[in-house]
């Protein structure tokens, strides 16, 4: 039977599944379980709700969706927290989001002249020390900020060389950096 008009927001024909699935790089492992929450934005009728992945799962659905629009929140311990927008819609009435997760584990140091001064907007590169299975970007880079300070990541855990300057042109001394746990 053919609908004549808006359906009310109660009717199931304004309702939708929305499948959230979590990609990661390949050298890093998904999390034991994560925290997917969605929450409505705009004039979006409904309060956040929030799942977690089965245990070592990256799939996460959401059923009985308004349509509207949506944030979608993932948090999980050792990644950087990853928000995603989608919209549900008589069109795109059961979307699939791929929610990228970013590993939190980085570098950090500042880059200081010989009198002890920092120095500005210097690239600063970590290389592994020994090849790791997976990861196959050969350096992290970063720039000092206007404190001399660098944050290079997402890496993976490893043992790393620290330089001031580009990866074949260093300008300092190396040092050697153990990547294990966060930071």
């Amino acid at each position: 039977i053919p609908v004549i008009g808006e359906p009310a927001r109660s009717s199931s024909l304004v309702k939708a599944t929305i499948t959230v699935m979590l990609s990661r790089p390949a050298w890093a492992e998904l999390p034991e379980s994560c925290a997917v929450e969605l929450i409505p934005r705009g004039s979006t009728p409904g309060e956040a709700r929030t799942q977690r992945t089965p245990l070592g799962g990256s799939v996460v659905e959401f059923y009985d969706v308004l349509f509207g629009t949506y944030l979608i929140r993932v948090e999980a311990l050792g990644f950087v927290t990853a928000e995603v927008p989608v919209s549900v819609s008589r069109e795109h009435h059961a979307p699939r989001q791929v929610v990228p997760l970013v590993p939190a584990r980085e570098i950090t140091g500042e880059v200081r002249d010989a009198s002890g001064k920092p120095v500005v907007g210097i690239e600063v590169s970590a290389r592994p020390i020994e090849a790791i299975p997976g990861f196959v970007q050969s350096t992290g880079v970063a720039i000092t900020d206007e404190n001399g300070v660098f944050h290079i990541q997402p890496l993976p855990e490893g043992d790393f060389w620290v330089h001031a300057g580009p990866l074949r042109s260093p300008i300092s001394e190396t040092y050697k950096a153990e990547l294990y746990g966060e930071r």
